[in-house]
């Protein structure tokens, strides 16, 4: 089993960022809520505030993949020391 996870990760096989997100789950939700929101804007808006709208979209875009990137490297830095915190353990109780 950890041969194999070894393996798929070293492979490119494992892409925590490709995960899929379930149709009932609050985050799909919110986001058909948010896409739709920003057709209707986008209807109103005159072709220079279409375009900023995009910018804006685009940038939010970009600061989400970074905060992810963050709480991932968070959560395993976290995973890591708790590993090593129960290591730790183990062997001053040996």
């Amino acid at each position: 089993m950890y041969r194999k996870f070894i393996q798929d990760l070293y492979d490119g096989n494992i892409v925590p960022w490709e995960h899929p997100v379930p149709k009932d789950s609050e985050r799909h939700r919110i986001t058909q809520q948010a896409t739709e929101k920003a057709e209707r804007l986008r209807k109103n808006l005159n072709p220079q505030q279409q375009k900023l709208l995009d910018e804006l979209l685009s940038d939010r875009g970009y600061l989400d993949a970074i905060i992810e990137q963050d709480g991932f490297a968070l959560g395993f830095r976290l995973g890591g020391q708790c590993i090593l915190a129960v290591l730790a353990d183990n062997s001053e109780a040996e």
